[in-house]
């Protein structure tokens, strides 16, 4: 098996007291692996009785830990440090929570990493990169994960080329963010679309690889900025999430209690000036550098969900869903404030964005089911959520 990952995950440290946030909250509940099971069910002591009433045992199936009424651990101290690591050291945690930010997850015959950005710290650093990120292949040298069984070989060697092409899109700086989301989304809608009718991939291809091509395609794009077709995403994202575990996250449930009934007044032409304004922010280099990072993570993580179902544009649906909800936290954000909000603030809202996706399996299904209810998910309509 290959290995493949931006990132250099066995250099990340944790920077524990010191993040903005934890990573020790926020979540429905930690999963515990078999042999640390065990080990927590020997220590003796109060700290021993403590973790055995805060573990829910599925006997023969899986163990978690529970979080306490606000959502944070229960090993969590005031200093935002991890009691049994400081008691029994880091090699002592569960893996779940031994191994965070890092990622892994196989499709085909490669095994994906990665630091999720649900981590703060990892989000900082990605959105801090100012260079394009470059992709490493080796070999896995790993024996705790297998290749797939049974996998359609043609097809998955369709989405690997299709996500190879779209990064080299996503990275082609000689054309605006929105553009290159835009081109990205024309080509899988083909791509698709030829899939579906057994039609032959190698000419789209080559022709979404070429750099002229790209420019052609661009220069027939509507350049309009439709804000309009994002509030409406951003209304029906509320009602999306609304049914997940989202009053988690406090400072991004709560700026969606605060901007909803605002942008569901009958009269926005007060309103939409003042957003064009921030929404006009992300022409700035420095944040397409940051929408690009996010945008390259997103089809890395994203993109191969069920690929097996043949879902091309569900993913990159999702993907540009993702995206929008994250431009529109910053801009409403900002339009609160009344000038752009930092750089913090931008990881902050991003972390906690991925932190929300990442850890619901369902949100992915949930939210396509609701593009497709409103007819939300056509190409043209995706199309208007591009543009910047």
């Amino acid at each position: 098996m290959k290995l493949f990952s931006f990132d250099k995950i066995s250099e990340f440290e944790c920077i524990g007291g010191k993040c903005p946030d934890t990573c020790c909250r926020g979540w429905d509940k930690i999963l515990i692996d078999p042999e640390t099971y065990a080990y927590y069910q020997s220590i003796e002591g109060e700290l021993g009785d403590e973790l055995r009433k805060r573990i829910v045992s599925k006997e023969g199936e899986y163990s978690y830990l529970i979080m306490n009424e606000k959502g944070y651990c229960h090993f969590l101290n005031d200093n935002k440090l991890c009691k049994l690591v400081l008691t029994f050291g880091e090699d002592k945690l569960c893996y779940t929570c031994h191994t965070y930010p890092r990622k892994k997850e196989v499709f085909g015959d490669i095994v994906f990493a990665w630091l999720s950005i649900s981590c703060p710290e990892a989000a900082r650093q990605l959105l801090s990169k100012k260079e394009t990120l470059i992709p490493d292949l080796s070999d896995y040298e790993g024996s705790d994960l297998k290749e797939e069984e049974n996998y359609d070989r043609k097809l998955f060697d369709i989405f690997v080329t299709s996500y190879a092409n779209c990064v080299g899109i996503l990275q082609e700086r000689s054309l605006s963010i929105g553009e290159r989301i835009a081109v990205c989304l024309l080509f899988i809608y083909q791509i698709d679309t030829n899939i579906k009718t057994g039609t032959d991939v190698s000419g789209l291809l080559e022709l979404f690889s070429n750099v002229n091509n790209l420019h052609s395609l661009v220069s027939q794009l509507d350049p309009t900025v439709d804000i309009t077709s994002k509030i409406k995403l951003f209304n029906l994202m509320y009602k999306a999430l609304g049914k997940s575990g989202f009053k988690r996250f406090d400072n991004l449930y709560n700026l969606f209690e605060r901007f909803v009934p605002y942008c569901r007044n009958n009269d926005m032409s007060g309103v939409l000036d003042k957003l064009f304004t921030y929404y006009s922010c992300f022409k700035e280099n420095s944040l397409q550098t940051e929408l690009e990072q996010i945008l390259v993570y997103c089809f890395t993580h994203y993109f191969f969900k069920d690929y097996d179902s043949k879902c091309f544009m569900r993913n990159i649906s999702f993907i540009i869903v993702f995206l929008q909800l994250y431009i529109c936290f910053v801009v409403f954000s900002s339009l609160e404030s009344g000038s752009l909000i930092s750089f913090e603030e931008r990881v902050s809202f991003i972390s906690l964005l991925s932190r929300l996706f990442e850890h619901d399996e369902t949100i992915m299904d949930d939210i396509y089911t609701r593009l497709e209810m409103f007819d939300m998910n056509s190409l043209n309509y995706l199309l208007k959520l591009t543009s910047l």
